[in-house]
């Protein structure tokens, strides 16, 4: 399997640019539970493969994988609506945490992790050596 920090930056990043399009179109179709799940599983896999593709991480195994993905996107959308909430109240948006503001901050955030991940990780290539996660005695 394939992860997608130890594919191509270039591909990584049409699929992480086409999900995010996707999430935003079926957040804004207004469908109850679609909305829910869709918002939950982008928030909680995008933001951290673009962080791991910014700090360079590659060649570990799935399990690393998805636990560095998921830790470093629930920090992303903490600090992110930590920030949301503090500064567009200065900005004259009286409601930050509402679906409008939410929806393009992060997506703005999402475009801004994408340009860094192209510009630090463009050299990548992929070795092929593959880490394995063992239990250690």
């Amino acid at each position: 399997m394939r992860l997608l920090n130890d594919i191509a930056v270039e591909r990584c990043l049409c699929i992480v640019l086409g999900t995010t399009v996707a999430a935003v179109y079926l957040v804004s179709l207004d469908v109850p539970v679609l909305r829910q799940i869709i918002g939950f599983l982008f928030l909680t896999i995008v933001p951290g493969i673009l962080i791991i593709r910014i700090l360079r991480v590659h060649n570990i195994s799935e399990i690393e994988s998805l636990v560095y993905t998921v830790g470093l996107s629930l920090a992303f959308v903490m600090f992110g609506g930590a920030l949301v909430n503090f500064t567009l109240p200065m900005l004259g948006i009286s409601q930050p945490l509402t679906l409008t503001p939410l929806v393009t901050t992060f997506g703005a955030g999402i475009l801004i992790l994408s340009g860094i991940a192209y510009k630090r990780d463009k050299g990548f290539i992929d070795s092929g050596i593959r880490a394995s996660f063992t239990i250690p005695k």
